[in-house]
């Protein structure tokens, strides 16, 4: 019997104009601590935190929970501390700064490529990292991993738009986690949700929002607004 794939949910912050992050894809610090309180929250829920390697470096992620009582919440529950960490890099380019490498505190490291991957990376992720190879990056075989090697049950994705977007032409999301922020920086080439504006995809996404909730300014977020929407599933 094959197992059926994980729930994948994706957690994103996007100004008033849509933009995920600046045309030169800096930091996307702009939510507020009520958000990035939620992002704990949704990750303490998850089974593998799942990014590609641009947003896993740009933001200097350590991809862990850092909130001692959430961890201890996952073990009362039977479960790991900290998640699974995936990372997605099609060139297999891993800087040995990564901040993720050096977070061996946190759950286990799987770097998902190609074989691209320079040898001399593939000798320095010895011990720090599973590497898995593949001629190209297929999402559904990158879920279909986390679920039958390593017992995911429910992936998070974090970014970026370019592979939220690949999971979108796979019908391979569940549900999006969404907080608008009261800021709008314009920039044509800066990427939305699904990246910079390009092609559509295969066929139109439906959704049904099921949460709306405006963040108040007691929340240290005056402005925000946070949407959950499930995807339809024909």
């Amino acid at each position: 019997m094959v197992a059926a794939r994980p729930h994948v949910s994706a957690n994103f912050a996007l100004t008033l104009d849509l933009r995920a992050t600046t045309a030169s894809h800096a930091p996307s610090g702009f939510g507020s601590r009520t958000d990035k309180r939620r992002l704990r929250g949704l990750r303490s829920e998850c089974d593998a935190l799942l990014v590609g390697l641009g947003t896993a470096v740009t933001d200097r992620m350590g991809m862990g929970i850092s909130d001692p009582a959430l961890c201890a919440r996952r073990i009362a529950e039977g479960r790991p501390a900290q998640p699974i960490r995936a990372i997605v890099s099609r060139s297999g380019n891993i800087p040995s700064d990564l901040s993720a490498l050096a977070r061996p505190d946190c759950g286990p490291l799987i770097i998902f490529t190609t074989p691209t991957m320079p040898a001399e990376v593939r000798r320095m992720l010895e011990g720090r990292a599973e590497v898995v190879i593949a001629d190209a990056i297929d999402p559904a075989e990158v879920l279909r991993h986390l679920g039958e090697c390593h017992a995911a049950r429910r992936v998070l994705c974090e970014g970026g738009p370019t592979l939220l977007r690949s999971l979108l032409e796979a019908n391979l999301v569940d549900e999006l986690h969404l907080t608008v922020c009261p800021l709008v920086f314009g920039g044509r080439m800066a990427p939305g949700l699904t990246g910079i504006p390009a092609g559509f995809l295969p066929e139109e996404i439906r959704l049904d929002i099921v949460e709306a909730v405006p963040s108040s300014a007691e929340e240290s977020a005056p402005g925000e607004f946070y949407l959950r929407a499930l995807v339809r599933k024909v």
